[in-house]
C-alpha cells in the first residue's frame, strides 16, 4: 500500500506547525522521518491516522492508495485504522488498555474491526493472540498478564502485536524505542523489521535517532520546524548531511553510540 503526502499543512490556531510537507512511502517500502522534538513528526502521524486535536487544521492532500484521507468521514477513517493502518506509538504503557489483559489488548482490533460481523469463539481468540505473543517473541503464559506486570520492552511488543493482528498494509511508528534501553531499542527495531516484510507492507518510521534510522529504513526524510530540509537514502544522508540541522542530528547520534559503547560491560560487546 502506497502513502502519498502532497502539500502537507497543519495549523493549530494560527500557528503552522506543519508547512507545505511533501513525501511518499511506496508499496513495501521503509521509510523514515527523522527530526527534533516539537519539529512536526508526530502532528504528520496524527494527520494521517485522522486523528488531530479539535483545535488543529489540515490542507493538502494525504493519499492511500490514491484515496484522500483528508476527505474521509470519520466512520470510514476509524476502520482503516484498524484494517489497512497499523500505529505504534511511543510509551506503549499509556497506548494500552490498563485494566485489560494482554490477550484482550491484542485482541481489541479483531473486535473492532472484523470484516464480517461473526465473533471469535474462545478457541479462536486464545490461538490469534498465542500467534500473535509468537509473532513479536513473547510467550503464550503473558497472555493473562496485565500491562502494569509487564517490563517496557514488553509492553512495546505487546502494542506492536496489537497494531499488526489485522495485517495493515502501512505501518506508521511514532517514537516507538524512546523509553527502552539501547538493547531493546535494536530488538525492537528488528522485530519491526522483520514483521514489516512478512506482511509484506508499507512502513513509516518516525524518531529523532538516526543510528535507529539507518537500521530500518530505505529512505528517510529530515524534518525541521515544520519543513522538510533533506531527504535521500538513509546511509547517504547518514555519512555526507548535506544541511546544518541534519549534520546535527548525525552528531548526536554518534554521540550517544559512543555514550551508550562507554557504558556497556566488556561482555556485552562479544
Amino acid at each position: 500500500m502506497a502513502l502519498s503526502i502532497a502539500d502537507l499543512t497543519i495549523t493549530l490556531g494560527s500557528v503552522e506547525i506543519v508547512r507545505h510537507i511533501s513525501l511518499r512511502v511506496d508499496q513495501e517500502e521503509r521509510v523514515g522521518l527523522i527530526g527534533a522534538s516539537g519539529s512536526g513528526k508526530s502532528m504528520i502521524i496524527k494527520a494521517i491516522l485522522g486523528l488531530l486535536p479539535l483545535q488543529a487544521h489540515a490542507s493538502g492532500r494525504i493519499e492511500l492508495d490514491g484515496v484522500d484521507l483528508l476527505t474521509l468521514p470519520d466512520k470510514k477513517m476509524a476502520r482503516l485504522r484498524g484494517t489497512y493502518l497499523g500505529a505504534v506509538f511511543q510509551n506503549p504503557i499509556t497506548a494500552l488498555n490498563p485494566v485489560a489483559t494482554v490477550e484482550r489488548n491484542i485482541l481489541l482490533p479483531t473486535k473492532l474491526h472484523a470484516s464480517s460481523g461473526r465473533r471469535l469463539t474462545a478457541a479462536e481468540r486464545e490461538r490469534k493472540a498465542a500467534q500473535a505473543l509468537e509473532s513479536v517473541g513473547l510467550p503464550p503464559a503473558l497472555a493473562d498478564r496485565y500491562p502494569g506486570q509487564l517490563s517496557g520492552g514488553q509492553a512495546q511488543r505487546v502494542a506492536i502485536a496489537e497494531a499488526l493482528v489485522n495485517e495493515p498494509r502501512l505501518i506508521l511508528t511514532d517514537e516507538p524505542t524512546t523509553a527502552l534501553d539501547a538493547l531493546a531499542q535494536r530488538e525492537i527495531v528488528d522485530l519491526l523489521t522483520r514483521e514489516v516484510a512478512r506482511l509484506r507492507a508499507s512502513l513509516l518510521f518516525v524518531t529523532h535517532d538516526f543510528a535507529l534510522l539507518s537500521r530500518i529504513a530505505h529512505r528517510c526524510y529530515v524534518i525541521d520546524q515544520g519543513r522538510l530540509v533533506e531527504e535521500g537514502a538513509c546511509q547517504g544522508i547518514l555519512e555526507n548531511p548535506q544541511e546544518d540541522v541534519t549534520r546535527h542530528l548525525v552528531e548526536s547520534a554518534r554521540a550517544l553510540s559512543l555514550r551508550k559503547d562507554s557504558e556497556r560491560g566488556p561482555h556485552e560487546h562479544e
